[in-house]
């Protein structure tokens, strides 16, 4: 890969990088209510139990 593709995948990956640093993800609403009490309640969003949802849902 050219250098000037590597930089351009780094500069892309730091964009990535610095939106991605201001979500603030909870598994439970319990989780949500601690990011509230802690001033974050704007920012949290409520996302499940990654690995609940992956064993409940029938595979491929």
């Amino acid at each position: 890969m050219p250098a000037s593709a590597w930089s351009a995948h780094g500069r892309d990956a730091s964009h990535l990088t610095g939106h991605a640093a201001g979500l603030v993800l909870a598994p439970t609403r319990r989780a949500v209510a601690h990011l509230a009490h802690e001033g974050l309640a704007e920012r949290a969003a409520l996302v499940g139990a990654v690995m609940v949802t992956a064993g409940t849902r029938p595979g491929p």
